[in-house]
């Protein structure tokens, strides 16, 4: 009985490590199809793991954000006051 229960355990620990490997390849923007090979499993599972990471904006895109936001910020705090 007690291998039984070994042999499960490490079945979960390598899915979980499975799966972790395939978060830190779809953060890494590599192709589902390739983190199939990579890990060895089914394009279904990869994508249903990757299709809940949040797609990365670079720096200039964060910062033109921000800066619009702060800008709009501005010019409705200054028309409030020169009323």
């Amino acid at each position: 009985m007690a291998t039984k229960k070994g042999s499960r355990g490490g079945d979960n620990t390598t899915e979980t490590l499975k799966d972790i490997l395939i978060v830190q390849l779809g953060v890494a923007r590599v192709p589902q199809q390739t983190i199939r090979e990579i890990v060895g499993c089914d394009i279904v599972k990869v994508n249903r793991i990757v299709k809940h990471l949040k797609p990365k904006t670079n720096a200039k895109e964060r910062r033109g954000a921000s800066s619009r936001t702060a800008t709009r910020w501005w010019r409705s705090s200054t028309r409030s006051s020169r009323s």
